[in-house]
């Protein structure tokens, strides 16, 4: 019969929620230290985002009666730094397939929609993260002409000595060029999410995981204040004249593509986004941003995963202070920022 390929709704959140309970599975088993066994890995609000924003998307496999397979993609912006050429790319968060339904073609097939998609969005490649251990993903992946271009790697701390005992077991030579490392401030890297593993399995990324939707749960950190909003506008100079001119912002930096704007204690960045359709979820808020001491920042970060807050980008260094980017109830994308203005515009001039 046919595989027939299609956008999400809001009805097909069970759907998807089985075939990527499949997958957690698979990965829970290989990587019992970062994948819980759940049925549900998909939370409402996550999966919603995806419906309800313009520059995300599902696609579904069907084989009538049945949905068999599915994949989630969205649309990212490289950050905003000089050491990195300003693009456009796709990423594809999720791919999975029942396994009943597997090596016919269907995840070729999502893969191809959401390279389609891609392409009718603007991006310059579409890109995804897969776990080492998924063989027959990377081989996918790369039947489909897919090349790697960084790797995440990481080293196990026991309970009891934690770095410190690591760094005893080390030659002197290999601790000391740990504490030049641990001494620098942190440098500013790209984020990493969820990445989609072909071949039947969905990737799991412990710091965008999104759990079990769950009710609001009491948070023990506090936010100081209002830090800033960032706003997508369809044309920059018009914006500009609106908010510096009628409503008597102060310009403070202007670029190709964006314009930091003082406002009070707070600040407003304007960014052009060229092509997309006006409409909901399109043009206006891109994301608001409250400010969080140094101190506390890591605490937030925790207390969020805690109460299973979908996590969209971060924890990262980037523009002068730690920030990470996460989602209300309603799927509005909220900020926690440590730095300011005064430090963002030092490290992006």
């Amino acid at each position: 019969m046919d595989i027939r390929i299609r956008t999400a709704t809001e009805r097909d959140y069970e759907a998807v929620n089985r075939i990527m309970a499949e997958g957690q599975d698979a990965h829970a088993e290989a990587l019992p230290r970062v994948f819980a066994r759940t049925q549900r890995p998909a939370g409402r609000q996550w999966y919603d985002s995806y419906i309800r924003n313009g520059l995300k998307c599902i696609f579904l496999a069907e084989r009538p009666p049945q949905t068999v397979g599915y994949a989630m993609i969205e649309i990212r912006e490289a950050p905003r730094y000089e050491a990195f050429v300003p693009r456009r790319y796709a990423l594809v968060n999720e791919i999975g397939v029942t396994r009943l339904s597997r090596r016919q073609g269907i995840g070729t097939r999502l893969f191809q929609a959401c390279v389609e998609w891609a392409a009718v969005k603007g991006a310059a490649s579409v890109e995804l993260t897969v776990w080492e251990f998924n063989e027959p993903a990377i081989r996918f992946y790369e039947s489909l002409g897919m090349r790697t271009l960084n790797r995440t790697m990481s080293l196990e701390l026991n309970a009891a000595g934690g770095a410190a005992e690591q760094r005893a077991n080390m030659t002197d030579q290999h601790a000391n060029e740990i504490e030049q490392h641990t001494n620098v401030p942190p440098s500013p890297v790209l984020f990493s999410v969820r990445g989609g593993d072909g071949c039947g399995g969905a990737a799991r990324d412990p710091v965008v995981g999104d759990p079990v939707a769950r009710d609001p749960v009491s948070i023990s950190f506090a936010a100081s204040g209002f830090n800033h909003a960032t706003i997508r506008v369809s044309d920059l100079e018009r914006s500009l004249r609106f908010y510096r001119d009628l409503l008597g912002m102060k310009l403070v930096h202007r670029g190709n593509t964006d314009v930091y704007l003082e406002w009070g204690r707070a600040w407003v960045c304007l960014v052009q986004k060229d092509g997309l359709d006006r409409g909901k979820d399109t043009y206006g808020i891109d994301h608001i941003a409250f400010s969080v001491s140094v101190e506390h920042f890591h605490k937030a970060v925790a207390e969020l995963k805690k109460a299973g807050v979908p996590i969209v980008r971060g924890p990262v260094w980037r523009g002068g202070g730690w920030s990470v980017n996460f989602l209300d109830p309603d799927g509005t994308e909220i900020e926690c920022f440590t730095g300011t203005l005064a430090e963002r515009m030092k490290t992006w001039k």
